[in-house]
């Protein structure tokens, strides 16, 4: 197997990879990172990067009947309860686009119907367009 020698342009490259890699990254460590302190380290200027970390905000997050008083006040929160709901509607959905969406797309594939180039443009054609064009129904006026 042979290698290939770097050159400066494959270096400066794999560096410019490596940066925008450390740049899209870090919001998500610091949220981790965030969501493992106490709020007094939270508030701290300059943040620290060494801290103790603690699961206090898991706990109250997502034990509602050990919920009380933290370092955030008292807070009563219903957490898992909008997640349950929220994945029996998106698996829902999905489910159903699957018992319309195979079938379709099957007799598209497979069947010679007329105009049926034209059946599936219409279909994609709603994937290609905006969610919502009409700028009266988004609140905001022109």
């Amino acid at each position: 197997m042979r290698f290939k020698r770097l050159t400066p342009a494959s270096l400066f490259l794999n560096g410019l990879v490596v940066v925008c890699t450390l740049i899209l990254t870090f919001p998500l460590v610091w949220i981790v990172m965030m969501s493992l302190k106490q709020q007094a380290e939270v508030m701290t200027l300059p943040p620290r990067f060494v801290f103790t970390p603690t699961f206090e905000n898991f706990r109250v997050l997502f034990d509602a009947a050990q919920a009380g008083a933290t370092s955030y006040g008292t807070i009563k929160v219903d957490f898992l309860t909008p997640v349950a709901n929220s994945v029996v509607i998106s698996l829902g959905a999905v489910l159903v686009s699957l018992i319309a969406g195979v079938p379709a797309g099957y007799v598209l594939a497979r069947r010679d119907i007329p105009r049926k180039e034209d059946i599936a443009f219409f279909i994609l054609g709603f994937r290609a367009g905006p969610a919502n064009s009409d700028s009266s129904l988004s609140g905001f006026s022109a």
